[in-house]
């Protein structure tokens, strides 16, 4: 009996993401390859049955030799794991073919044994990446510097920046609107920068036929709103040429504002409500949230002083 469409319904059915779903088909790819020389689709009760605890281990040994990082190990026994708690699930194994303890042990030795140290972002970064986005240049030139300057000064999400319409800001007042999880609002101070990055970006975004009649800011191809994943993806092709000795993505870049901001000496408090965290009370909200998280000043924006433009 062949797992593959019954197992990605499984996942399906319990509530993974489209993007988690692909993530374990690929890394299941490499350990149908490995382990049975063929493709997962093809993979079938029998094959998974034939596992053995030192199957797990030399396939552990020959990731670690073919130089994989031990998060990228980890996330291939993630994906194995998923597997045998489908069989589970479903009773499609007996208890004696139950692999799911050794893999979770098989883990723990993989974090012990090799952890790799991540490095902190810093300006330099920074200076360095905006650079590149100039360099490279092309029609998303000024998007890229738009986006890149909101989740960098302000710390935004992902999903908010996603979710930016037009109308969110008003450049005649300096203000943005960012609408963050559990519909919480907050209305942040941009500084001219950001109001002449956006000013640039609409001029360009205007040629783009697929982009005129949307109300959000940053629109795929489709002329829908851009994805977590796109926007992680235009991040990632931006920086790919860039060697910065560290591993660097959108969230990162939350952090480092967060201390930005501490170092230039905005209140602890106040950096939780202008980044929205939950951490916040939930009674503020609205007109109020808006008011207590508005960043009062731009000495307070970090990177201000770089050469955006």
């Amino acid at each position: 009996m062949k797992i593959y469409k019954e197992y990605l319904q499984w996942l399906k059915n319990e509530g993974k993401s489209e993007i988690t779903i692909k993530g374990y088909k690929n890394n299941m790819k490499i350990v149908s390859d490995y382990f049975w020389n063929k493709k997962f689709e093809d993979v079938n009760l029998t094959d998974l049955k034939t596992l053995k605890r030192k199957d797990l281990n030399e396939f552990r040994y020959y990731l670690n030799n073919k130089g994989n990082k031990a998060n990228t190990i980890r996330i291939k026994f993630d994906s194995l794991l998923s597997v045998f708690e489908f069989l589970i699930d479903n009773e499609l194994i007996e208890k004696s073919s139950d692999l799911r303890m050794d893999i979770r042990d098989i883990k723990k030795k993989i974090k012990d044994s090799k952890r790799e140290v991540k490095k902190a972002m810093n300006k330099e970064d920074v200076e360095i990446i905006f650079e590149e986005i100039k360099k490279i240049g092309g029609k998303y030139k000024s998007r890229r510097l738009l986006l890149f300057n909101l989740l960098v000064c302000y710390g935004l999400r992902k999903s908010e920046a996603c979710n930016l319409k037009i109308s969110d800001f008003d450049i005649t007042k300096g203000e943005l609107f960012v609408l963050g999880k559990g519909a919480k609002g907050r209305l942040l101070s941009i500084t001219e920068i950001t109001c002449d990055l956006f000013r640039f970006y609409l001029e360009d975004r205007d040629s783009m036929t697929y982009a005129k009649n949307s109300e959000y800011v940053f629109v795929s191809r489709k002329g829908g709103k851009i994805s977590e994943s796109g926007l992680t993806q235009d991040f990632n092709n931006t920086i790919k040429d860039l060697d910065l000795g560290k591993k660097i993505h959108p969230h990162l870049l939350r952090k480092l504002t967060a201390t930005q901001m501490y170092e230039n000496g905005l209140d602890v408090l106040l950096i939780k409500s202008v980044l929205g965290h939950e951490s916040l009370n939930t009674t503020q909200r609205y007109i109020k949230t808006f008011e207590e998280s508005k960043i009062s000043s731009e000495d307070n924006v970090p990177f201000k002083d770089i050469k955006f433009i």
